[in-house]
This record gives C-alpha cells, sequence and structure tokens, in this order.
C-alpha cells in the first residue's frame, strides 16, 4: 500500500486549514502491508495505528488517511472501512485517478457520498491532454461535488503538466484549495504564488526537492520514502518549515540516495521494498508492476544498508 500510485492504501499527516468551511493540509505520508483480501482489515489496522501514534502529532497536527482507487467496489468498501475506523478523529482523503472526466466525476461523487472530507484528483489517465482540455477535466469533476480537492501534477510519470497558468485559469473553483506538484521544477512554486498568489495551497509532492520546495514557497508535502522513514521524513520537512537549513542539509544528504527512489518510475516497486526492508510493509505490487530483481533489487538493498548503518540521530523538531 504505497504513495502516489495506485497500489492500494497509505495515510498522510494532516494540518486542518480552513477555506470554504472543509479543507486538509496533507503533510506527510505512511504505507502499511498490502493484501490481496481483507482489506478492511488492513484499513483498521492501518487507522488504528495513527490513532494511537500520539507521539508524531505535535502542536495542532493531526493524522489523515487517503485511499488510492484500485477496482471500484474494492476502493469504495475500503473507504467505508476507513471512515469507520477514522471515528471521526482522523479526515479521509481519496486519491481519484481515472482514464476519462465522466469517470472521475462518478468516483468524486462516490467518494462524497461514503462521506470521505478531501480528493486529490489526477489528470485523466492514458491521454496526454492539451492545456484547456487539462483545465476542463478539474473544472469539470470540481463541479461534480462539494468535496474540498487537490489537483496532482506530475508531468514526468503521467505526460500532463498543470502549469501555473492552467491552474491559474481554476482559480474560480471555489472548492479546489491544494496544489501538489511532483514537477521536479521548485520554479514552478514561485511562478505559482507570482501568477495566483496564496489562492491555493502549495505542496511539494517529488521527495528529493522537498527542501528546495519548501524554501521557495510550498507549505505542505507528500512523501513516498517517509514510509519506510516516517521520523527522518517528518523531521526534515520540519527542520526546512522551521528555517534550521544547517541541520535540514546534514539530514538530506543522508537522504538523499533513499530519496532519488521517488523520482523514478518504478518508484512503487523501491519504496515498498524498502518498507518490507525495514519491516513496516510488504515489497509486493500489483501487475504490471513487478518485483525489482538482480541488481537493480540489489542497488536499492544496498541503499537501505548504507543508511541504516549510518543512520543520524535526529534533531529536536517536536515530534
Amino acid at each position: 500500500l504505497l504513495t502516489q500510485i495506485h497500489d492500494g492504501l497509505h495515510v498522510d499527516f494532516v494540518k486542518g486549514r480552513q477555506h470554504g468551511g472543509r479543507v486538509f493540509r496533507f503533510q506527510q505520508t505512511f504505507g502499511y502491508a498490502f493484501t490481496q483480501a481483507g482489506h478492511r482489515d488492513a484499513v483498521f489496522r492501518t487507522v488504528a495505528q495513527l490513532r494511537r501514534r500520539r507521539g508524531c502529532r505535535g502542536g495542532g497536527w493531526r493524522f489523515g488517511f487517503r485511499l488510492r482507487r484500485g477496482f471500484r467496489p474494492m476502493f469504495l468498501k475500503a473507504l467505508g472501512a476507513a471512515k469507520d475506523a477514522a471515528g471521526g478523529k482522523i479526515p479521509v482523503i481519496a486519491g481519484v485517478a481515472e482514464f476519462t472526466t465522466a469517470f472521475a466525476q462518478k468516483m468524486a461523487k462516490e467518494a462524497e457520498r461514503v462521506g470521505v472530507d478531501g480528493i486529490m484528483v489526477m489528470p485523466a489517465l492514458v491521454y496526454s491532454s492539451k492545456p484547456h482540455e487539462t483545465a476542463a477535466h478539474f473544472r469539470s469533476v470540481a463541479t461534480a461535488t462539494d468535496l474540498p480537492i487537490m489537483v496532482y501534477n506530475n508531468p514526468p510519470i503521467y505526460k500532463n503538466d498543470v502549469t501555473p497558468d492552467i491552474l491559474a485559469t481554476l482559480t474560480d473553483c471555489d472548492n479546489i484549495v491544494c496544489f501538489k506538484d511532483s514537477s521536479g521544477d521548485t520554479r514552478r512554486f514561485i511562478d505559482l504564488r507570482n501568477t495566483v498568489g496564496d489562492r491555493f495551497v502549495l505542496f511539494a509532492g517529488l521527495d528529493d526537492v522537498v527542501v528546495e520546495s519548501i524554501a521557495v514557497g510550498a507549505e505542505g508535502r507528500i512523501s513516498g520514502m517517509s514510509n519506510a522513514f516516517p521520523r527522518e521524513g517528518e523531521t526534515l520537512f520540519r527542520l526546512a518549515r522551521q528555517q534550521r537549513y544547517e541541520e535540514a542539509m546534514a539530514l538530506y544528504r543522508w537522504f538523499m540516495p533513499l530519496l532519488h527512489l521517488d523520482a523514478r518510475p518504478d518508484l512503487v516497486q523501491c519504496i515498498k521494498l524498502c518498507e518490507e526492508l525495514l519491516g513496516r510493509g510488504s515489497a509486493v505490487t500489483r501487475p504490471p508492476r513487478l518485483a525489482l530483481e538482480g541488481e537493480t533489487r540489489q542497488q536499492v538493498v544496498a541503499i537501505v544498508e548504507q543508511a541504516l548503518a549510518t543512520r543520524p540521530a535526529l534533531p529536536d523538531v517536536g515530534l
């Protein structure tokens, strides 16, 4: 169950933010073991784990649970299980990643019917849309639901680029409130501020540029490698937010070989393998994503082993 891709269930740090009544800021991501069956039990275990993890809350921080789509009936059952397990104490955020705008609208409506607290919407998959088509997709999904929406941009992987100019055309959509950028181009955060001001809450979506992204305007983060190294990931984020850059850079240098794994096309396999090596989950993925093998697998194992052998003591950031 992994971040940012379609392999099941994952969870995010969430910080409440009011914008039109209901908006949540995702901060950091944690995964759990993926299983072919027993999703309801997996959801309950994960949410229960979050509710127990008081030591990571800090001042005003909450945990939220976000589910990415799989087969629709399974997905909706998992959403319902998450809501039941959360008991109103943890926000539940659903990912919407569909092939057509109509499918995305339907999923948004179904997620709202289940009672989730927000959705993260990707551009329509498969088709590389033109700018006006990309804008029309997000606008159409926004009109189909009252839920707060985060727009997700990951052009290296999904071949659709939500540029600052495109986002500027969506400022009148009141329930589009957040923007996650995984382009890797940190200039985008400055361009977005220059284009739309503080209309949207901006999120860093790529692990190996997180410090730079926060330095130039990102307020939140959605992290992949924090599934395997949650305390290091959250410490790095808080150091950057607190502008403690000397301490952040020391941790960043240690972390960077791991963070690079989040920027590869096989990031799901890489991060899930790291989770398994850390005893936090399973390396199992759904085809067409196949397990890492041979030299590629050994390279990832070597990176993890080196990180564990040199794991630093973490500065106090209020965790």
